[in-house]
């Protein structure tokens, strides 16, 4: 074996296992700052889209429900008992910014497009992967609800 070549390529190693440490570091220190991002992004969304019913999002819900298979971020909500979810809904190889309101009970709500571009395809998605997303969403609560009681 050549000792220079492994030389190098330990070094590189190193410095990809660094870099991948310090990505990783960065990612999870700046978890509050990203969840308030997230959180502004959008309440501002939701005014927008001129919903009948005010709906702010008060804070990110910690150890929340869906930590078995997150599908998204959940946060609670002003003056309400609900939550609500914000994911990404995939369809066509498109993903759509989406905020699925669910009520104490682990019911969907409703589903609310996020952004111009996801209202316009929202309108034309198929009623079958709307049900397949809030199926999920309410199974995920499911086995959490029943612990709680």
């Amino acid at each position: 074996m050549n000792l220079p070549r492994m030389k190098d390529t330990g070094i590189l190693l190193g410095w990809l296992a660094g870099l991948l440490l310090i990505g990783g570091l960065l990612w999870s220190l700046t978890e509050g700052v990203r969840n308030r991002g997230l959180q502004r992004a959008v309440n501002r969304l939701i005014a927008d889209a001129g919903i009948n019913e005010p709906l702010q999002l008060n804070g990110v819900i910690s150890g929340g429900p869906g930590k078995r298979m997150p599908l998204g971020t959940w946060f609670s909500t002003d003056g309400a008992e609900d939550r609500v979810l914000v994911f990404p809904l995939i369809s066509g190889g498109a993903a759509l910014p989406c905020a699925a309101v669910v009520n104490p009970g682990g019911k969907v709500e409703r589903i609310i497009p996020l952004g111009l571009h996801g209202e316009q395809v929202f309108k034309h998605l198929s009623q079958g992967i709307l049900r397949v997303y809030i199926h999920r969403i309410e199974a995920e609560l499911a086995p959490r609800e029943k612990e709680q009681k």
